[in-house]
This record gives structure tokens, C-alpha cells and sequence, in this order.
């Protein structure tokens, strides 16, 4: 219909002009600056039917209808330009125009194969145009055609080697072709070639120095992830997106030289040496140095020299007085510090002395961090109870060490007995087993999603403590957007996937001693997506407040001490 209705008005508009060739190119001139499409549009209609010999006429037209959207039409004319002027160079040039104009609008209405079979047309008819080209093989790339998009822009760049549009999208094809082999399950090593190569081809790229970082990360190479991220880490100084990898890097060779998986002559002195580069990292920007400082509480922890990192993290904390995690991570740090005097020195009054010490940091990081934040979520309703059975409260909100700071609404939950013994009749308690917990079902509070989880960590004995982790765990995503977290769980125990929706009482996995944990229990709490826990109440339950005490039913919050059961 558009072609029949064209050629009428080139018919008809014979009568309407007798402009020369020259007269028509100045007003052409003129309507192009003033961008009146639809004038130039009618002018070649006309023109065209006076001097039908004229191809740059046909292919102007073409042009003013590109301008227009009247993608179809102008694709019209630039097909009847080929065929009438012997398949020329300008003509064919128009119709790729036109082609790719209606790919683009294909592509964006959702329709990646009819946009690629355009882009494809289009890159047929001029296939060393560098826009027709980049054209084609984006369409490729959008098509998930991976290599093939590769080959095209590798083609391309030998023609032009000056494009940088080439360049740089042909990066982001390497970028997600390598995730797409990740996605996959991909055990080859092609993602990480293909990672390296788009790093190589531009080292300034930021997609491929996320890419390469995270496959040396995933090939266990620390100090190749290091070298690149921290690089990119000083370059895009407006992102994010290397703080997390980058603490994540420092950790890995943390630990790598702790464990001995070097051949440096003193693992820890090497092990400190990368430790202490890691302020360097710090921007003081609260979200990116949250990430990078979990690397530096960690590692320190890891190879025990927690009294060097103290006097930073208490810096910080004076410093940015405004942002919570600064004072959270100081706590924290302190905690393990008296954790680690607690059970390896065995010197309880210096750990009751830096456990002091932490909680005063620990609370000030609760208080910013609700000042700052008073509309927290609340949880709606009672929460069932997690575990079966009797169960003595080893710790509640705000007790202090890992219940307080971020996790001041947390429980520490173990299976006892009616006396609120959690070891067994003739056990020493010395092994996992002797718990009357150990293994004990532990049960989702809520309805919700799997969100995280991890099952990898070994138990560690009673009172030896692993201080750089915190141990199997699952994390449930729930409709109001709160989460539950169940954290210490026994090693192979979990039993749900990401992604798997669960209900309230169905299990989760068991009780465990992994991470940092002196004896089997069940760390349990609600928190948001920052892992901060929310205040909430549990379903109506019975309680002893001691041993011999009368039975009671509340749905207040449990204190330290108190035997519950449902």
C-alpha cells in the first residue's frame, strides 16, 4: 500500500515543479539545517518524478523519511534505488540505513531475530562500513550469538583499527560472553580466556576489569586479583563495583599465606605485609569501605595480630562519628580479639576487658545506625520458634559481643534438658557430640525464599574457634522484605537451595559449631539487607526463668537464662 501510494505522488508530482537539479540541492541545503524533513520529503517526491536519472535524489528521500520514522518507506525507495542504478555504492549505503533503522526499532520492541536478520542485511550490502559493522554485530551480541559477534568485530577492527566503538563494544561482548560460560557451570577455563583477553584488548575497560578480577578470584590467583582491581579500584573512583571483589582478594591471599600456600619464608610476616595495604583502599565512603574493612577485620583476626589493627579501626570510628559501620566494625573487631584471649590464651580477665571494650562500640554503632534509619521495617506478628524441644537462651538482644552492634537483636539458641544442661548425662563436653543440640533440626520462622546460603565450613570442637568466618549458614528472604538468618549450622546439614520457596516449620538444615562459635548453639535472628538485626517477638512460649522456677507463657523478649519450649 505505502509502495503504491509512493509512486503516485511521484507521479502526480510531475506537474508540480520544474526546479533544476542545482536549485533543488540548495533547498535542500537550506530544509537539512532547519531539519524540515516533511518539506524536503514532498521537494525529492517531486524531484524524482522531473529528473528520474538523479540518485542522489532517491537516496536523499530516503534520508528525509529516516528522519521522519517512515522506516518502512525510506527503505522503499532506497530498494528501488539499488535495482534502478545498478546495485551502487550510494544506493546500497541508503537501504543499510534503512535497515538498521528498522533493527533498532525491532530490537526495542523485543524482536531480536527480526532485528538481526535486518543487521545482517545491512552488513551484507556494506560489509567495510564501520557503522554497519558495529550494527551487525551488536545485533549478534544482543542475540546472545557471542562468537560470532566476536569474529565480526575482530573483522571489523582490521578495517578500522581507529573505531573506538568497535573496540569498546567488543569488550562488553567478551564481558558477557565470559558470564554467560560462568552462568552455565562452565569448568573449561573459557570464561576466564575470554575475561583475560577482553582485559588485555583494554585495560581501561571497567566491565573487563570486573570480569578479570572476579576469574583470577575464581582461579584462587589473590595477587593477579589484587593487581587489577585495586587498579581499577583507583581509577573509577565513582564506582562501587570494586570493593567488594577487591576485600574479597585481600582475604583469599590472607589466608592463602596464613595456610601456608606459599613458599614465602615467614607466612604470617607476608601475611601482614598484604594486610596492612589494605587502608590504603579505604575512600571513606561508608558502603565501599564497609566491604573493605570486613577484609581487614578478618584477615587480622586470621593471623591473630588483632592488637595491630585495633588503634585504625578506633581512628575510624572517632572519625566518621556519623556513619555506623566505622564503630560496628571496631566492636567487632575487639570481640574476636576477646574471644581469641578467651579461648587460645586463656586469659579471661583481658578478654572481659576488650569485650567491654568492643560493646561500647558495638552499642554506639546501633544507636547511629537507628538514628540514622527510623524507618527501619517491623516485623508484623509473632515469629515461630526455630528449634523443638527444651532450649536454654545463651544469649539475648543487646547481651553484649556478637548480640550487640548490629546484631543486638539476635538469639544464641542450644537444645538442655530440664535442668538446662546442654551436655549429656556423662559427657565432658569437650566433643560436638556430648550437646544435646548438636544436630538438632533447626526450622524456618517464617514463610519465604532461600536467599543465601553456605555449607562448606568445617565443626570446629568445643571452644576452638575459627575467627575469620561465621560458619554454615541459611538466609531466608521473606514477603515484607525482612530476612531470617540462621547462622552456626552443622557442616553438610542444609537441605534447601537458593531460590527454594519455604514454610514456616519446614527444616532448614542443623545445629552446628561452625564459625565463630565456642559450643554448639543456633545463632538466630531478623535482619535487613544489610544484615542488621530487627527487633521482634517470638509466638507464645513456656518458660522456666531458672531451673525449679514455676512455668510461665510469654511473648516477651527472652532473657539470658530463661529454659523455653513451645
Amino acid at each position: 500500500m505505502r509502495r503504491t501510494v509512493l509512486i503516485f505522488l511521484l507521479l502526480a508530482a510531475t506537474a508540480l515543479t520544474a526546479e533544476s537539479l542545482n536549485e533543488i540541492n540548495e533547498r535542500w541545503n537550506s530544509l537539512r539545517e532547519r531539519k524540515a524533513w516533511a518539506e524536503a520529503e514532498d521537494m525529492f517526491v517531486a524531484g524524482i518524478a522531473e529528473h528520474p536519472e538523479a540518485e542522489w535524489l532517491y537516496t536523499n528521500l530516503a534520508w528525509a523519511l529516516r528522519e521522519q520514522k517512515k522506516t518502512a518507506a525510506a527503505i522503499d525507495i532506497a530498494e528501488r534505488a539499488v535495482a534502478r542504478f545498478d546495485n551502487s555504492d550510494r544506493s546500497r549505503n541508503a537501504l543499510a540505513l534503512g535497515l538498521m533503522q528498522r533493527a533498532d526499532q525491532l530490537a526495542n520492541a523485543g524482536k531480536p531475530d527480526a532485528a538481526l536478520a535486518d543487521s545482517k542485511r545491512a552488513y551484507d550490502l556494506q560489509p567495510t562500513v564501520n557503522y554497519v559493522i558495529l550494527n551487525y554485530a551488536l545485533a549478534l551480541d544482543r542475540s546472545q550469538k557471542y562468537s560470532e559477534a566476536i569474529a565480526v568485530y575482530r573483522a571489523g577492527l582490521q578495517l578500522h583499527r581507529d573505531y573506538e566503538l568497535l573496540k569498546r563494544n567488543m569488550v562488553w561482548t567478551f564481558v558477557r560472553n565470559a558470564q554467560a560460560f560462568w552462568d552455565a557451570g562452565d569448568e573449561s577455563g573459557q570464561a576466564l580466556d575470554l575475561a583475560r583477553e577482553a582485559y588485555t584488548i583494554d585495560p581501561t575497560h571497567q566491565g573487563a576489569a570486573q570480569i578479570y578480577g572476579q576469574a583470577l578470584l575464581r582461579q584462587q590467583d589473590a595477587l593477579g586479583a589484587i593487581a587489577v582491581l585495586s587498579s581499577a579500584h583507583a581509577k573509577f573512583t565513582d564506582s562501587r563495583a570494586f570493593c567488594w571483589p577487591l576485600s574479597e582478594a585481600y582475604r583469599l591471599r590472607v589466608e592463602q599465606l596464613a595456610r601456608g600456600k606459599t613458599e614465602d619464608a615467614s607466612a604470617r610476616s607476608a601475611g601482614l605485609k598484604v594486610a596492612r595495604e589494605i587502608p590504603k583502599q579505604l575512600r571513606g565512603e561508608p558502603v565501599c569501605d564497609n566491604s573493605l574493612l570486613f577484609a581487614f577485620d578478618q584477615s587480622y583476626a586470621l593471623l591473630s595480630a588483632f592488637d595491630e589493627a585495633i588503634p585504625l579501626f578506633e581512628s575510624l570510628a572517632g572519625k566518621y562519628k556519623n556513619h555506623a559501620i566505622y564503630a560496628e566494625h571496631a566492636g567487632r573487631h575487639m570481640n574476636r580479639y576477646a574471644v581469641w584471649l578467651r579461648t587460645v590464651k586463656r586469659d579471661a580477665s583481658a578478654a572481659t576487658a576488650m569485650r567491654d571494650r568492643a560493646n561500647v562500640w558495638l552499642r554506639r554503632a546501633m544507636d547511629v545506625y537507628e538514628k540514622n534509619h527510623p524507618d527501619r521495617p517491623r516485623v508484623a506478628g509473632p515469629v515461630k520458634f526455630p528449634l523443638d524441644g527444651t532450649t536454654l537462651v545463651v544469649a539475648s538482644f543487646d547481651s553484649g559481643g556478637t548480640h550487640s552492634g548490629f546484631g543486638k537483636y539476635c538469639y544464641d539458641l542450644v537444645t538442655a534438658d530440664e535442668r538446662g544442661s546442654t551436655v549429656r548425662p556423662n559427657r565432658t563436653g569437650d566433643a560436638n557430640e556430648d550437646f544435646y543440640g548438636f544436630g538438632a533440626p533447626v526450622y524456618a520462622a517464617r514463610d519465604g525464599v532461600v536467599d543465601v546460603t553456605d555449607d562448606g565450613d568445617p565443626d570446629a570442637q568445643p571452644n576452638a574457634v575459627q575467627y575469620q568466618t561465621d560458619g554454615n549458614y541459611v538466609r531466608v528472604r521473606h514477603t515484607d522484605g525482612t530476612f531470617g538468618w540462621y547462622v552456626h549450622l552443622k557442616n553438610g546439614s542444609v537441605r534447601v537451595k537458593v531460590g527454594q520457596a519455604v514454610r514456616a516449620g519446614e527444616q532448614l538444615g542443623a545445629l552446628g559449631n561452625s564459625g565463630m562459635s565456642v559450643s554448639p548453639h543456633l545463632h538466630f535472628c531478623l535482619i535487613t539487607d544489610d544484615y542488621v538485626s530487627l527487633d521482634f517477638r517470638f509466638v507464645k512460649l513456656n518458660l522456666r526463668r531458672a531451673v525449679g522456677a514455676p512455668t510461665e507463657t510469654t511473648t516477651d523478649p527472652l532473657e539470658s537464662g530463661w529454659l523455653v519450649w513451645r
